[in-house]
């Protein structure tokens, strides 16, 4: 699957849809999390506004939450504290992505700049790019693609393996072949598009 209204309407049945209070917790949780800390419960609680035991609730009910041996949430929906093979900097905290296209569409969420930092799985090759809400601003190399993988059913709480370890940034197709044959189901789409897609999952999911 390379078309991107049909990759959009995948993504979108896989992962849940914010709306309302649901929403203003989600986006709280990001921002939230890219200070470069871990995440409380009380925390969320006095941002939102929200009764201390919806927002538990909430969260207990979401796939795509992690967090450490305190309780205190490390990661969500793309966005981590642990180290990961995908890094951006935002506003001066170091933070981490579960896979590359995510660094395409957070920088929206967060409403802030992000400097991103990858690697080619194949060569090795270091992959850099300044991603603003609205455009990729700066890319190390002109042809970069990324590798994806349609996903079959919702996701779980499972997702970095079953999804997120096969989407990574290439130096350009010609890289990516090899690797993109010997995983079953990957398929490429060139940088800019993969930035398209993250701003209409965006929409999809309340963050527009």
């Amino acid at each position: 699957m390379n078309d991107l209204h049909d990759l959009t309407d995948a993504l979108i049945a896989a992962a849940p849809v914010f709306r309302g209070d649901d929403q203003l917790l989600a986006r709280a949780v990001y921002r939230t999390l890219a200070r470069g800390k871990p995440v409380t419960d009380a925390d969320l609680a006095t941002t939102t506004e929200l009764p201390i035991d919806q927002v538990q609730a909430v969260l207990a009910g979401w796939p795509g939450v992690f967090r450490n041996a305190d309780n205190n949430i490390v990661g969500f929906w793309g966005l981590a504290l642990l180290e990961m093979p995908h890094a951006l900097t935002v506003d001066g905290a170091e933070l981490y992505a579960w896979c590359a296209w995510d660094t395409l569409f957070l920088p929206a969420v967060l409403k802030a700049t992000a400097e991103v930092h990858s690697a080619d799985p194949s060569s090795g090759e270091p992959v850099t790019l300044i991603v603003t809400p609205n455009e990729v601003k700066e890319r190390s190399h002109e042809r970069i693609a990324v590798s994806f993988l349609s996903p079959g059913s919702p996701f779980e709480a499972g997702v970095i393996e079953s999804f997120c370890h096969y989407v990574h940034f290439f130096t350009d197709p010609e890289s990516a072949a090899p690797w993109v044959s010997s995983h079953d189901g990957t398929f490429l789409i060139g940088l800019d598009d993969a930035f398209q897609l993250g701003q209409r999952w965006n929409a999809a999911r309340g963050f527009e």
